[in-house]
């Protein structure tokens, strides 16, 4: 049978962690790849409780998809490193509630100029259309969910 691992290791890296210490001369340690949050976090703990790689180094990385999610200097106090990593949110929240899809038939002016509107979302210039109308029952009934 034959796979292809390539393809395998991309789509994990792509969704994966990346932890290291970088120093001024460009090196880089305690670097760990993983797409395990847990494993990252045991990371930045034994990387925080060593005061020695701390004074040499001169910062703490933390990457998510290739996105810096933390990149602070390696003296900052440790209550603050664990405050500013932006972890990723997981999934993708509803941005309207009871979303239908419906299909309309217009004239391709009026969608192009939809699309206009919406920066190349049809929907998102649907829904500036609907914000400008002075239908406050049609506005109410678009607004997005903010509970989440």
């Amino acid at each position: 049978m034959w796979f292809n691992f390539n393809f395998l290791t991309q789509i994990i890296t792509v969704m994966a962690y990346r932890i290291f210490v970088s120093y001024k001369n460009g090196a880089k340690s305690h670097s760990l790849n993983t797409t395990s949050r847990f494993l990252v976090e045991a990371q930045l703990a034994s990387i925080l409780a060593e005061s020695e790689i701390l004074s040499l180094a001169e910062r703490i990385v933390i990457q998510f998809s290739g996105r810096d999610i933390l990149n602070v200097p390696a003296l900052t106090p440790s209550s603050e490193v664990m405050e500013s990593i932006k972890w990723p949110v997981c999934g993708c929240p509803a941005r309207v509630e009871e979303p239908v899809t419906a299909t309309l038939y217009m004239p391709k002016a009026v969608r192009d100029w939809l699309a206009m509107v919406g920066n190349g979302k049809v929907s998102a210039g649907l829904r500036k259309l609907i914000e400008m109308a002075d239908i406050p029952e049609l506005k109410n009934a678009w607004r997005q969910r903010t509970d989440f």
